[in-house]
């Protein structure tokens, strides 16, 4: 069973721009724009099923456009563009063989366009950073903080 349980109403945005190991992420709201932070983690939904996978955000970028006039308005709409380049780091496996919970610093896969991109933050930062040091599998972990990526100060 996988960690990540995220909504699709969660997402940071969708992506508009595939390569081979780069995403663009469209960003529909500022307020998620405005926190999002380069070298952080990012989960993104991957073409094959049971399969996530991870980025580290390497550019965030807002663009405002030439104003848009309707017909009927006085007051131009303005176009804006925001946007996330992700640098798709490795793949989050949700069983391996008798393995659950597995990360490869391989791509097994790329992103479809339109796919939903989150923000690895909170507890499933923390519980994605247990999987890496297998602190699940042992259950004794060293308690001695919180991540410097997680704002929200969940501990380790």
């Amino acid at each position: 069973m996988s960690i990540f349980k995220f909504k699709d109403e969660e997402a940071l945005g969708r992506v508009a721009s595939v390569d081979t190991a780069n995403v663009v992420i469209d960003v529909d709201n500022v307020d998620q724009l405005k926190r999002l932070q380069v070298n952080h983690l990012a989960v993104l939904q991957s073409s094959k099923p049971g399969q996530h996978l991870i980025g580290l955000i390497t550019q965030v970028t807002r663009k405002r456009g030439v104003p848009i006039y309707e017909d009927d308005e006085d007051e131009p709409e303005s176009s804006e563009l925001n946007l996330c380049r992700i640098a798709l780091i490795g793949t989050f496996l949700d069983k391996d063989g008798a393995k659950t919970n597995v990360f490869r610093r391989t791509l097994e896969s790329v992103p479809e366009i339109d796919a939903n991109c989150f923000s690895l933050d909170g507890e499933n930062l923390t519980l994605f950073m247990q999987t890496l040091s297998n602190v699940a599998a042992t259950g004794h972990a060293l308690s001695l903080g919180k991540y410097t990526l997680d704002d929200n100060g969940a501990c380790t």
